[in-house]
């Protein structure tokens, strides 16, 4: 519902947009901090940019399952899927 709300309202798409670019932003300067750098290189903001996708698919498939189930566990499902897409054949 949220979704479609947002995809209706030129003002919440813009809102939503800028929110999403803020926190890539600040994961790719967490990721930078991480690997010594003073600042997000390409490599810290692509991997912000699927680190955020992957929570927000994570964030719906967890929102879809009983109340039960537990966020961690269905972002580490997420992950693994990730990993798996680039393993060798």
């Amino acid at each position: 519902q949220y979704e479609q709300a947002v995809a209706s309202s030129p003002t919440l798409r813009s809102g939503l947009v800028v929110r999403q670019q803020e926190d890539i932003v600040r994961m790719a300067e967490a990721f930078a901090s991480r690997r010594g750098l003073k600042e997000p290189d390409e490599a810290c903001l692509l991997l912000a940019n699927v680190a955020l996708v992957t929570s927000r698919r994570a964030l719906f498939q967890w929102l879809a399952k009983p109340a039960s189930t537990d966020l961690l566990d269905v972002i580490s499902t997420e992950i693994d899927l990730l990993v798996a897409a680039f393993a060798p054949a």
